[in-house]
């Protein structure tokens, strides 16, 4: 956010994974170095403080494994928050400890045919003296006859931009999504 990081998913010397630098290129870490070699990433995103970076994982095609997660970085080490065999998509940060992401459980054609996508909230929260980091999901609701490619957050993380099949058109719609403090956020 401010700058002077940047963060990408790349294939170096053969393997994937997720690395950040400084803006000028200088001092690269690769951030998932100790993970799974038969994973790929994407949706590398930090949040709002610049103190976390988060971004998702998915089995290569040389991979036996079917789970997609959501990681979370805290320091510089990766923490797992979220794991699905469903299909898996970071949207963003809402805040600099909640993450909205989406889950299809299928396809019934192809990724880029409408479909229903559910909306995740997670929220992260250190928990014990540990400091270990503890994620409260809450599903927000679902968005049907949607586009799953055409998902996006908005950039104060208060609403969701989608595009819809409605009486044989696309058309644009936004949703709201709602977070008091003590309630649950919802669409």
């Amino acid at each position: 956010p401010d700058s002077s990081q940047i963060a990408y998913c790349a294939n170096q010397d053969g393997v994937d994974g997720v690395w950040k630098a400084h803006a000028d290129g200088s001092r690269t870490t690769h951030v998932t170095s100790t993970l799974d070699r038969a994973l790929q990433y994407d949706s590398t995103f930090w949040s709002p403080d610049g103190l976390r970076l988060a971004f998702v994982s998915e089995p290569n095609s040389s991979s036996v494994k079917k789970q997609r997660s959501l990681w979370v970085t805290n320091g510089d080490k990766p923490e797992m928050i979220f794991q699905t065999e469903s299909a898996l998509r970071f949207l963003g940060w809402a805040g600099n400890n909640r993450l909205l992401a989406a889950v299809v459980d299928w396809f019934t054609q192809s990724p880029v045919q409408p479909t229903t996508v559910k909306l995740l909230s997670l929220t992260l929260v250190r928990m014990g003296a540990n400091e270990k980091t503890v994620c409260v999901q809450n599903w927000l609701g679902s968005l049907s006859e949607t586009y799953w490619v055409n998902l996006h957050l908005s950039p104060n993380g208060d609403r969701v931009a989608f595009v819809k099949v409605s009486n044989g058109r696309n058309d644009i719609y936004h949703v709201p999504i709602h977070v008091a403090p003590g309630i649950s956020p919802h669409m």
